[in-house]
C-alpha cells in the first residue's frame, strides 16, 4: 500500500451508539499509515510460452498509528519498523496490539477541555453543531403549560370585562403565564446525539 490513510474503525458502545443516532458523522479520531515489503520471486509456468507468474513473499513492514484531538491536531502514538523472515506473522500481532490499545483508549472517559469562551459560544449559539438542529426547541410539556396559562388569562380578562370589577386570581394567573413563558427559552443541552434524545437543561 503506497502510503494511504486507513481509517481505525472502533466498537466501544459509546462511539458506536453515537454513530447510529449520527449517520451523516463519521468517528475517526485514529489513522493507519503503513508499507509493506515484499521480495518477488519469478518463475517459468510449467506450461512453456509467454506465461509467467511471480510470488510475493514480506519481508518487511513499516506504520504509524496517529491520533487527531478536537482540535485537528496529529499526534503519533505508536510505529513500527521490522524486517525479517517472519514479518507477516509479526505485523498481523502487532495490528491486533495497537487494535486492542485504541479500544481501551477510547473507553476511558476524558477530561472536557473548555476554552476560554467556549461557554459564552455555547450560550449564545442558537443550533447545534452536530446536526444543526435548533437549540431553543422547547419540550412539549412547556409548550401545554404555556397554552393553558395563555388559555386561563384570556378567561379572566373577559370575565372582569363582563363584571367590570378585577379578578380575585388575576395576579395569580399573570405570575403563571410569566413563568411558563420564561420556561420557552430554555436551551437543549446537546441533543444527546449519544442515546439520540434531547435533553433540557434545569
Amino acid at each position: 500500500m503506497e502510503d494511504i490513510p486507513i481509517p481505525v474503525l472502533v466498537s466501544t458502545p459509546v462511539y458506536k451508539k453515537f454513530e447510529e443516532n449520527n449517520p451523516e458523522i463519521s468517528l475517526c479520531v485514529y489513522e493507519w499509515h503503513n508499507q509493506n515489503e515484499c521480495l518477488e520471486f519469478r518463475y517459468v509456468s510449467e506450461r512453456r510460452g509467454d506465461e509467467y507468474k511471480q510470488m510475493h513473499k514480506p519481508c518487511g513492514y513499516c506504520y504509524v498509528v496517529v491520533r487527531m484531538d478536537s482540535s485537528l491536531n496529529y499526534e503519533i502514538i505508536s510505529q513500527d519498523l521490522y524486517r525479517g523472515p517472519d514479518a507477516l506473522e509479526r505485523f498481523v500481532t502487532k495490528i491486533e496490539e495497537e487494535l486492542a490499545n485504541i479500544q481501551e483508549d477510547l473507553s476511558a472517559p476524558a477530561e472536557m477541555i473548555m476554552a476560554p469562551g467556549d461557554l459564552k459560544a455555547y450560550n449564545e449559539a442558537t443550533e447545534c453543531w452536530i446536526c444543526k438542529g435548533p437549540f431553543l426547541k422547547p419540550a412539549p410539556e412547556i409548550v401545554q403549560k404555556l397554552e393553558e396559562a395563555k388559555h386561563n388569562l384570556l378567561e379572566i380578562k373577559e370575565w372582569e370585562t363582563c363584571m367590570e370589577k378585577e379578578h380575585s386570581k388575576k395576579k395569580e394567573a399573570q405570575k403563571r403565564y410569566r413563568e411558563a413563558l420564561s420556561a420557552l427559552n430554555r436551551k437543549v443541552k446537546d441533543h444527546d446525539h449519544i442515546n439520540g434524545n434531547a435533553s433540557y437543561m434545569s
